[in-house]
C-alpha cells in the first residue's frame, strides 16, 4: 500500500472517529451497490436480505473505528468493509442451520405428540401441546400448520396469507418458532431431552 494511501485511509479514519457523518455516508454510497451485487452472487441473498447485511456491515465498520478496534489498514477500506459482510453472512448463515435444526426437533416433538388414529386417546401431554398450540394464535398456527403439516412452500404461504414476500414468512416463522418454543419448554423436563 503507498504512503499516500496510508495517509489517506488515515484521515477517513480521524474523520469518521470525530463524528463526520459525510464520510460515512460517502463510503455508504461509494460501495453500497457493488456489495450488494457481490452478496447476490457469491452468497445467492436476496436484495433485501443484502442491503441489510450491508448496513449491519457498516455499523460494524463504524463501531469498530469508534471502538479503536480498527487504526489502520491492511487491505483497502473496500476489503475491509466486505470481510465484514463475509463474516456477517457466514454467522448468518451458520445461525440460520443450527436455527432449523432447532427448530425441526421442537416440530418434531410436537408432531410425534399430535400424532394419534382416535383423538379420544390423547394423552395428557398431547392435550397439552394441542393447546399450546392454540395459544400460539393467528398468524402463527396457520402458517406453521401451512408449512409443517400441508408442505406449502414459504412462496404459496406469501400468497396463501398475503405477506409482502418471502422474507416476511420466514421472519414470522422464526418469531412462531420462538414462540412455540417458549411454551412448550415446560413440557419436556431436561431428562427427558
Amino acid at each position: 500500500m503507498s504512503e499516500g494511501n496510508k495517509i489517506g485511509q488515515a484521515k477517513l479514519l480521524q474523520q469518521i472517529k470525530i463524528g463526520n457523518r459525510k464520510v460515512l455516508n460517502q463510503l455508504y454510497q461509494t460501495y453500497r451497490e457493488e456489495f450488494i451485487n457481490w452478496t447476490r452472487w457469491k452468497f445467492n441473498c436476496t436484495a433485501e436480505d443484502s442491503i441489510d447485511v450491508f448496513q449491519e456491515t457498516m455499523i460494524a465498520f463504524y463501531e469498530n473505528v469508534v471502538n479503536d478496534k480498527i487504526t489502520e489498514f491492511q487491505s483497502s477500506v473496500k476489503t475491509y468493509l466486505f470481510a465484514i459482510g463475509r463474516n456477517i453472512l457466514l454467522k448468518r448463515f451458520r445461525n440460520e442451520k443450527q436455527g432449523k435444526t432447532e427448530e425441526l426437533e421442537v416440530l418434531q416433538n410436537v408432531a410425534d405428540e399430535l400424532q394419534m388414529e382416535d383423538s379420544l386417546n390423547l394423552t395428557e401431554r398431547q392435550k397439552a401441546i394441542a393447546q399450546l398450540l392454540e395459544k400460539l394464535g393467528e398468524p402463527c398456527k396457520t402458517l406453521l400448520q401451512l408449512f409443517y403439516y400441508q408442505k406449502y412452500s414459504v412462496e404459496a404461504i406469501v400468497n396463501t396469507m398475503e405477506y409482502k414476500n418471502a422474507s416476511v414468512v420466514k421472519n414470522q416463522k422464526v418469531r412462531c418458532i420462538k414462540r412455540l418454543r417458549t411454551l412448550t419448554s415446560h413440557l419436556y423436563s431436561a431428562d427427558e431431552l
